[in-house]
Order: structure tokens, then C-alpha cells, then sequence
């Protein structure tokens, strides 16, 4: 399967998460670094001259036991002409191949295997081998960022490292990741009434879901956080407008309305981020750009050492939140992203969405509006504005694949009123966010309810 799309139109059908989740990873929005499948040949190629013993086994047309085999696996391939040069991805295929030449079919143990049969046997001694290159990968410069585990533990898998080197279509590493990490049998992506208003019931007593409920910009910091968030945020005006006029936008001692959007909403999101994950998140860089509006399509993005977020000076601070969900969601571990896409993608199945998007914008005049598109995803506290078109929570993008979920809900979330229309409308986008946003056993609670909820296990 191919990687998604640049971009994705209405009537389109919809991108496919194994591919999604391989370009998610490949792409390293966290500022991590996966590792060289260039510098991996020549690393291989030792460990494997490494794995040969100098004398030839006692009898090669009767190997004595599977470690013969992968040893005279690699004898073979290590003897053959021009294989030590072949790309990373080839190497599964060559070895199978030099599995079944180094084998006699005289053996009367090994004679018979299949190819299938031959790798199945290398797999164990590859994947001990592909534990070391990764780490020796990442020891060898302190430079080189580890991603998260649930990446690295990856690459701990022969065939799934090798994918990094693969040219054809990319989603082994994708589907890797997907197998290691399964929806829940138990996951629905609509509730019933019943489950819903008792979720929204047990999310009401959390100090967070509290916090927001009063109102999470206006009430004083929670103990813990970190309050440089809030108090002290990173502001400058955009590098094309650094004179004395558009500079003090920023820096003059009456804070402008902007600065005190961003305080007010990073205030309120420090307030409802658990201290225990909100001190492994980047401090946010603000870049103000001077007399941009709402009409604008400002983004976030992030930079390996710092978050960084570009806001038009009239954002208030429901916008500023909204693009700082969009950080977040890239700087979270990769469990978020596809939580909040499996609720996508199950409730687009749910609506009978088939293999076709939705229009954002129908009959735009605006050629980039019109093609912009959604998920069939019924997303009750942020509706669509019309049946002919998508809610803008469920969002469909190409390439890196982000989503709508974090931002929109984050953006309910620093509004008094749209908080309450979140618990109540939508509590299961609530529930996942706050999965991810309060920390290991932040919602906790019914587990029965939560199973049904959340779209991975907790």
C-alpha cells in the first residue's frame, strides 16, 4: 500500500492507517532520529562476519542444528558477489535465498524447508542482531535522538528494521507498529446513550474536567505544573518584521491583547495537563505575525528542542489552544495519534462512510477551501454545519496525516461554555484526550466503561 497522499480531495477514498502510521513514524515530528539504513549495511555486514565461525561444519549436507544453519546462511551470503552492497531491504529476501542454497536437500532434517520455512528459522539470530544495531546506532553519537520506545522496540524486529531500507510501497513499518499495538475488541466508536451519560458522569470528577468546568483560565495555577507555561511565555514577532513598529507588538511593558491570549490560554491548559505529563512537555515558542487574522491558515509545527507555534496577532485564546493541541499531538507518543484516528476512522464506518470524503467547504468559491475534506465522523460537540458536509474535527489531511481531535478539543476546553459541551456532547473525544493530556491512570476509573471508550487498552 502507498504512503497517503499530499492531499486528500472530496469523493476521495480515505487513507489507509497502515500507511498512515508509517509515514506518522518515518516523519519524526518529535525531533527524534530513526536509524540510517545506509549506515545499517555496513554494521550488518560485521555482525554477520562476526556470526561465522572460520571451519566449515563437520558435515555440510548434514547440519547439526539450526545455529548451522544461520551460521552457513551467512557464509553463503557473505561469499556471494555484489550482496554486501545490496540496499538494507533486500536482505530478508537474500538471506531466505542463501538459507536455501547453504542447505543440501540431502539433509534429513533441514533438506525439505521451504523459503518460508528457512526464514522463519533466521529469525530468531537476525533479531538478536538487530537489538544491537540499534542500539550501537544510537550510541555512536549523542546527537542522534531516540524516538519513544513503542518506536524503538521496532526496529528490535529483523524484517521491520530492514523495512527502513525498503524503496517499494512503505507500510511494513506501519503495519508493525499496528500489530504491536491493537484496537480494542471492545472499542466502539459511537456510544450508547446509556455508556455516554455515564462517562460524562465519571469524567465530572476529575480535578481536570473540574477545573475547566469553573472556568480553567480564571481559577489560580495547580500545584506542580510547570508555571513558565503560563507566566513567562516564549513570544517574538515574525523574523520579516522585526522593526521598532511591529517588535513592540511583543515587547512593550502594557502586554498586548496577544500576549495576553497566549497567557490566558496556555493559564488554562496548564490547568487541565496533569503535572506528572505536563513535565515532559516542551516549553511553546510563540511567533505573533502582525496583523494576520482568523482567516488565515496560521499552523503549528514543531522544532527538535522546542515547540513552536505561529498565531495571527487578533487570535484570541481559543485559537492559541487550538494550535497548541496540534503540537501536542506530534510531541505525545504515537498511541495518541492513533487513538484519536481510530475514533475517526470507526466512526466514519459507523456513518456508513464507505470509500468516499466529505466536502468541508460545498460550492466554495475559494479553489484550497473546496478541496478541503472529512471523515463521514459524526462529532456531536463539533458539528458539521450542514448534512452535504464533514465536521471539521474530523478533518482528513495527506501526507504526515495530522488530525482536528486534539486541537478542537483543547480549543472546547479553555472556553467555559465549550467545556460543558464537550463533557456532555462528546465525552469519549474528552476521555481520549484526557488519556493522553492527565497521565498514566488520569482517567481512570470504570474500567468497563473506559473499554468501551478508549480505542487501544489501557
Amino acid at each position: 500500500m502507498p504512503h497517503p497522499k499530499a492531499q486528500y480531495l472530496p469523493g476521495d477514498t480515505p487513507p489507509d492507517l497502515p500507511g498512515q502510521v508509517d509515514r506518522r513514524i518515518r516523519s519524526r515530528l518529535d525531533g527524534s532520529h530513526l536509524p540510517d539504513a545506509h549506515d545499517l549495511v555496513g554494521m550488518l555486514v560485521t555482525a554477520l562476519r562476526a556470526e561465522v565461525p572460520v571451519a566449515l561444519p563437520a558435515n555440510p549436507a548434514t547440519l547439526a542444528n539450526d545455529t548451522e544453519v544461520f551460521q552457513e546462511t551467512a557464509r553463503s551470503l557473505l561469499g556471494a558477489p555484489g550482496a554486501l552492497n545490496a540496499d538494507l531491504g533486500l536482505f530478508p529476501a537474500n538471506l531466505r535465498a542463501h538459507a536455501m542454497a547453504a542447505i543440501s536437500q540431502q539433509d534429513p532434517i533441514y533438506g525439505a524447508y521451504t523459503p518460508a520455512q528457512a526464514a522463519t528459522l533466521l529469525e530468531p539470530f537476525l533479531d538478536r542482531i538487530a537489538r544491537q544495531l540499534v542500539l550501537d546506532w544510537y550510541q555512536q553519537s549523542a546527537l542522534r535522538v531516540r524516538p519513544s520506545d513503542d518506536i524503538v522496540t521496532l526496529f528490535h524486529r529483523f524484517a521491520t528494521l530492514a523495512a527502513l531500507g525498503a524503496t517499494g510501497p512503505q507500510d511494513a513499518i506501519g503495519a508493525a507498529y499496528l500489530a504491536a499495538h491493537p484496537q480494542s475488541p471492545t472499542f466502539q466508536p459511537v456510544l450508547p446513550q446509556k455508556v455516554k451519560e455515564a462517562l460524562t458522569e465519571g469524567l465530572g470528577r476529575l480535578e481536570s474536567v473540574r477545573t475547566a468546568l469553573q472556568g480553567a483560565g480564571s481559577v489560580s495555577l495547580r500545584n506542580g505544573v510547570d508555571a513558565r507555561w503560563s507566566t513567562n511565555p516564549l513570544v517574538e514577532a515574525a523574523a520579516s518584521e522585526l522593526d521598532d513598529e511591529k517588535t513592540s507588538l511583543v515587547t512593550e511593558k502594557a502586554l498586548p491583547s496577544t500576549v495576553k491570549n497566549i497567557k490566558a490560554a496556555l493559564h488554562a491548559l496548564t490547568n487541565i495537563v496533569d503535572p506528572g505529563a505536563h513535565a515532559g512537555l516542551p516549553r511553546p515558542r510563540f511567533t505573533v505575525v502582525k496583523a494576520a487574522g482568523r482567516d488565515q491558515n496560521i499552523r503549528a509545527y514543531t522544532e527538535a528542542g522546542g515547540v513552536s507555534v505561529t498565531i495571527g496577532q487578533f487570535d484570541g485564546a481559543d485559537v492559541v489552544a487550538h494550535e497548541v493541541g496540534h503540537v501536542l499531538e506530534n510531541v505525545l507518543p504515537l498511541g495518541c495519534w492513533l487513538d484519536l484516528m481510530r475514533l475517526l476512522q470507526g466512526r466514519h464506518a459507523v456513518a456508513g462512510g464507505g470509500d468516499t470524503l466529505l466536502p468541508l467547504h460545498p460550492g466554495a468559491a475559494d479553489t484550497t477551501l473546496a478541496k478541503e475534506c472529512a471523515y463521514r465522523s459524526v462529532m456531536p460537540a463539533y458539528p458539521s454545519r450542514s448534512g452535504d458536509r464533514g465536521s471539521y474535527a474530523a478533518r482528513v489531511y495527506g501526507g504526515d496525516s495530522p488530525t482536528e481531535v486534539m486541537s478542537t478539543a483543547l480549543e472546547m476546553l479553555v472556553v467555559l461554555k465549550s467545556a460543558k459541551t464537550l463533557l456532555f456532547d462528546d465525552p469519549q473525544v474528552l476521555a481520549i484526550v484526557l488519556r493522553w493530556l492527565t497521565g498514566p491512570g488520569g482517567v481512570a476509573g470504570n474500567t468497563q466503561l473506559l473499554t468501551v471508550a478508549l480505542p487501544t487498552a489501557m
